[in-house]
């Protein structure tokens, strides 16, 4: 359960400090500087743990959960940029960026994890080598990549909101989100149902990868070079499932897509952890991973493109880093759940199970959407979130009345 834990540990981080970084982002100048400063934090801490021995196990612990928080505000800077591209091309452009955006960072996980794989074999090392192997490369790899992709980003770009007078972005964010909150539920229907779903949706997708190394080694006894393979072919099957979701997004719509990839995300889930806890066969998880990397190929794409294609104009940067928030709020509990449950003895394949309850629930609330053409429609009136939110008032009820009527 020490991954799982991690997780858990992770989540809170950026649950309590997201806000934060997303009043910098939305507040200062300073959006691609930040992105760039986590970006050099995270490699950092991939060198550091290159030690990683028996010894250090719990340092290098403490410090992959603090990467993971340097991973998310890392993401929050990048996201920041997505609302702006959708609206300077059209739907369709916009759907076949995600996917092939989603298709190039999975092929440079799974290029990287073949690399591992490759270095493990011929080498014939053991579980403590391949891991410090594996940090070496990538320390290269990180440095090599982020670097290309900083610096195609702009660097003068201005703030989006002016801070309040006497307000401190250390709390401005929390505010900000606060207030968020509550023009959501008296306004847009299509942004609070879409994060509500983001809450749940994430939580449980992201545990399931989170969960899986503890599952294949405890109940399949796998090792770690098995593993890696898993999420090899894992990695593999998620670009062929980007493809998947371009095609069912374009004859379908966003929403509804994203409802037929959690459903299909979490019936494969749970088949294949009950499959193979009943077979017992290590071969058998490779086809497993291969199913869940089409799911999760199809699920993040669909996501992203469902978010760019509903964020009104002048809000990306406060919706933005509102999003990341979303994936993170309860992104603990699912870990927690599962670790509770396999410290108790119960097998694995039910914490799986429970797991699959948060995207049900997700599911639910994405089914209360009203239809697309709708909710396109919807991100150019009044009644969303308004600009004057940030200086801290809130339009007063008439007001309100008089926009959705216009709407």
């Amino acid at each position: 359960s020490l991954i799982s834990n991690i997780a858990v540990i992770s989540g809170l981080l950026s649950a309590f400090c997201m806000p934060i970084v997303g009043a910098i982002v939305d507040f200062t100048p300073h959006r691609t500087l930040l992105g760039v400063t986590f970006a050099t934090l995270i490699g950092v801490i991939q060198a550091v743990q290159i030690g990683t021995v028996s010894s250090t196990w719990f340092a290098m612990a403490l410090l992959q959960a603090l990467a993971g928080f340097f991973y998310q505000a890392h993401i929050m800077s990048v996201y920041s940029f997505l609302p702006t591209i959708a609206r300077k091309v059209s739907e369709q452009i916009m759907v076949a960026f995600t996917a092939t955006w989603t298709m190039t960072q999975f092929s440079g996980q799974a290029s990287f994890l073949l690399v591992i794989i490759v270095l493990s074999i011929v080498l014939k090392t053991n579980d403590v080598v391949t891991a410090q192997m594996s940090q070496g490369v990538n320390v290269a790899w990180i440095l090599v990549f982020f670097t290309l992709g900083w610096r195609l980003f702009p660097w003068k770009i201005p703030a989006n909101r002016v801070l309040p007078e006497g307000h401190s972005l250390v709390t401005e964010g929390f505010r900000q989100n606060w207030r968020t909150i509550q023009n959501l539920y008296r306004g847009s229907k299509a942004l609070r149902y879409y994060f509500l779903t983001v809450v749940f949706a994430e939580a449980g997708t992201n545990t399931f990868t989170t969960v899986a190394p503890s599952y294949l080694v405890e109940n399949l006894g796998m090792n770690g070079t098995q593993v890696g393979i898993f999420f090899f072919i894992t990695l593999i099957g998620s670009l062929p499932g980007s493809q998947l979701g371009l095609f069912v997004t374009r004859r379908t719509n966003p929403n509804t897509s994203w409802i037929l990839c959690m459903i299909s995300l979490a019936t494969v889930a749970n088949l294949g952890a009950f499959i193979l806890d009943a077979i017992q066969k290590q071969w058998a998880s490779y086809i497993w991973g291969a199913c869940m990397g089409l799911m999760l190929g199809w699920f993040y794409p669909t996501e992203n493109c469902f978010f760019s294609m509903i964020v009104p104009a002048s809000q990306e940067s406060e919706l933005s880093g509102f999003f990341v928030y979303s994936t993170q709020i309860i992104g603990w509990l699912p870990p927690l759940c599962f670790s509770l449950m396999v410290e108790h003895g119960l097998n694995q394949k039910w914490g799986v199970l429970v797991i699959s309850g948060f995207l049900l629930v997700a599911i639910g609330v994405c089914m209360l959407q009203a239809p697309w053409p709708e909710l396109v429609k919807e991100k150019d009136c009044d009644a969303l979130i308004k600009g004057e939110a940030v200086k801290g008032e809130l339009d007063d009820d008439n007001k309100e009345e008089d926009d959705e009527e216009n709407c």
